[in-house]
């Protein structure tokens, strides 16, 4: 698992953010919670299923940035995402399953308030040792193996779930 520690208005607001984690996680759009506590004052410790990422923003920047380097591409407008990423067909296949995620997370009657392609993460299962192993040893290399299998599409080796519900 991996523990995370953070500031929250009161002590309700980080339990509301607890329940949605671990509703979310149950309808299987989130990682599993293992244990929380609130420390006191405003301090609040969250141990729950470690993931690879990246978010599906940062996945959208990779895409583009690779895109932009084919020369039938190229353009002299900077973008972080560029718009024609858009109409890739895995990018329309995973915006398919981003809505999936949103959908469960409604019928599961949970109200994320702050939902955004930044609060969306990728998780790679079967990279996860190499992931915590060599990301600072060797971070394009994985990057390249997140991207691969992303790149399988949904039902493949990643899975989109949904993170930080602060805003619930």
């Amino acid at each position: 698992g991996r523990q995370s520690s953070g500031a929250w208005a009161s002590e309700r607001s980080f339990d509301r953010e607890v329940a949605c984690q671990t509703a979310a996680a149950a309808a299987g759009v989130a990682p599993r919670v293992y244990a929380s506590a609130w420390r006191s004052g405003r301090v609040g410790v969250v141990v729950m299923e470690r993931l690879t990422c990246p978010s599906f923003h940062a996945w959208l920047a990779w895409v583009s940035k690779d895109l932009l380097r084919r020369p039938a591409f190229k353009t002299s407008t900077r973008w972080i995402v560029d718009p024609r990423v858009h109409r890739l067909p895995l990018v329309r296949a995973w915006a398919r399953e981003r809505t999936r995620v949103r959908s469960k997370l409604a019928t599961a009657a949970i109200r994320h308030g702050d939902i955004h392609d930044a609060n969306l993460v990728f998780d790679v299962p079967a990279a996860a040792d190499e992931t915590f192993r060599d990301s600072h040893a060797d971070p394009k290399g994985v990057k390249r193996r997140l991207m691969r299998e992303i790149a399988k599409g949904p039902g493949g080796g990643a899975r989109l779930v949904v993170v930080d519900y602060g805003q619930a």
